[in-house]
């Protein structure tokens, strides 16, 4: 799954690198929809394998049965798949105890989608970083001052569904 969005993420820095040779607010613009629409797609597909998961679990669950864990396992799936509210998805699924197959379900989904959002970050903001060094070269000042908005753009900002798992206190983000 790994191989196919960094492709992705390679592909569009191909389209949108040479553009911002000139680099203006409409390139910052557009960086940043572009690194949005990738964020957007890693999420969605990662969210719907794991949401197939969560549902066939549900199953076995239903045939154990275990009504309950079928019910926790359903909202799971339900609320990976809104588009709204995935940020917050391992919160869906309630409390499961320890040793729970959708509680293992949930950490999995929390470090993959970990994994994939801080690739595409780490893609857009060293392709930009390389832009500013080049445009700062060039003695374009205007230029680097649009990529260093855009880093700050997409810097992340708030904690992952991980970090607030095994470390909710606010000073975590300064290790970053």
């Amino acid at each position: 799954m790994k191989i196919r969005p960094l492709i992705l993420f390679a592909a569009t820095l191909l389209l949108i690198g040479a553009p911002l040779h000139g680099a203006q607010a409409p390139k910052l613009e557009t960086l940043l929809s572009e690194y949005k629409q990738a964020r957007t797609q890693v999420v969605s597909k990662l969210s719907e394998v794991y949401a197939t998961q969560a549902d066939a679990l549900a199953q076995q669950f239903q045939a154990i049965p275990n009504l309950d864990g079928a019910d926790r396992a359903r909202r799971f799936a339900k609320h990976l798949r809104d588009a709204d509210d995935r940020k917050d998805a391992a919160e869906a699924a309630g409390n499961p105890a320890p040793g729970d197959p959708l509680a293992e379900l949930q950490a999995n989904y929390a470090r993959a989608r970990e994994e994939n959002l801080r690739n595409v970050y780490i893609f857009y903001a060293s392709a930009a970083e390389n832009l500013r060094r080049e445009l700062l070269r060039t003695k374009d000042q205007a230029g680097a001052k649009v990529l260093t908005d855009f880093l700050a753009k997409i810097k992340p900002s708030a904690p992952t569904v991980a970090d607030a798992a095994t470390s909710p206190k606010p000073h975590s983000q300064a290790s970053r």
